[in-house]
């Protein structure tokens, strides 16, 4: 009987740490979440908010490469060290959020610390991409920025991002598809 309480406690010891990052957001995604909410005077409703540490892309890793892909997406998620994800909805049909509005978040997330490297709108669809380096200048982070015509979506993605980057190239080239109106 000792030793199951034993086995069961050092399971959980040895979960809780690999599972830490799966369920809720962090602090520096709800204070970003949080600036760009009060610029839209908080007409946005939480739908959903999640993150994905690295023991749940590790799980995600198997189950790709069990897959027969030429893909290199195991390779990708391997580069990934969290992502976290926030999708709000819209409040009232009185609000659209504005290419003024667009530049206010690019101006709290550079207060921040964080570099704009690109901003589009397409019809009522406003977007905006951010990097962020570390000590060393490696980049990092990476933060997007979604507002449609009733949501926003927030999403952080963590890790080697100069590598993911590499392996996106080597796999497509620089051929990716634009859209043009």
């Amino acid at each position: 009987m000792k030793t199951n309480k034993i086995k069961v406690i050092f399971t959980v010891l040895i979960l809780v740490p690999l599972l830490s990052g799966c369920i809720g957001i962090n602090s520096n995604f709800k204070i970003l979440r949080n600036s760009i909410l009060k610029l839209s005077n908080n007409r946005f409703h939480k739908e959903i908010e999640f993150s994905v540490g690295s023991f749940g892309l590790m799980i995600a890793g198997a189950f790709v490469s069990l897959n027969n892909s030429d893909e290199n997406i195991d390779d990708i998620l391997d580069q990934i060290s969290g992502i976290q994800i926030g999708v709000y909805e819209k409040r009232g049909s009185n609000f659209g959020f504005t290419l003024n509005k667009l530049r206010e978040v690019s101006n709290v997330m550079e207060n921040k610390g964080w570099s704009c490297l690109i901003k589009t709108i397409n019809g009522e669809d406003r977007n905006a991409v951010f990097l962020r380096a570390n000590n060393t200048g490696k980049m990092n982070m990476l933060f997007v920025v979604a507002f449609t015509d009733d949501e926003l979506i927030l999403t952080e993605v963590n890790g080697n991002l100069e590598k993911l980057i590499e392996l996106a190239i080597k796999d497509k080239g620089l051929n990716f598809d634009i859209e043009e109106d």
